[in-house]
């Protein structure tokens, strides 16, 4: 080979490594891409050390991420948990007062009804007292002997 064929050869690699370079470390948002790039141009083995970096960063990076991520989703996991189980006592709690409340109406049913009963016993008691008295002020008007009965 002489010496242009290997000039294009090399102009060809270092443009094609160069441009993967920057479409790779665009693509993955790689710090201090545009010493990459230009190292890349230049110095064409340092690509192999782009390489190297990027497997190794990238790696520990994702890793990390990937850590990060499992503990946001225990976090929310716990989280969630725990709010179900202060709603699960705050219903239990809700329910307890309901049934409270309950006993109490039932209580209250209970008292209002007996009540009503005795209030319905004192009323015909005032009414039988009523009607007496009336029987005995009509008897007296009338003269009549209110032990008889009449037609006897």
């Amino acid at each position: 080979m002489d010496h242009k064929t290997l000039f294009w050869i090399n102009l060809i690699v270092q443009w094609g490594l160069t441009y993967y370079v920057y479409k790779d470390s665009a693509k993955k948002r790689i710090p201090y891409r545009n010493a990459f790039i230009v190292f890349t141009y230049i110095f064409w083995p340092v690509f192999f050390g782009y390489l190297y970096w990027r497997r190794s960063y990238l790696s520990r990076r994702d890793m990390s991420d990937d850590l990060k991520a499992d503990i946001r989703f225990r976090k929310k996991v716990r989280d969630e948990r725990e709010k179900i189980r202060l709603e699960r006592l705050a219903w239990e709690e809700a329910k307890k007062e309901e049934a409270a409340k309950n006993r109490l109406t039932e209580e209250e049913i209970e008292a209002a009804a007996k009540k009503r009963e005795e209030e319905h016993q004192k009323r015909l008691e005032e009414l039988e007292e009523k009607m007496r008295r009336q029987a005995e002020e009509n008897a007296r008007i009338l003269k009549i002997d209110g032990t008889k009965r009449p037609g006897v």
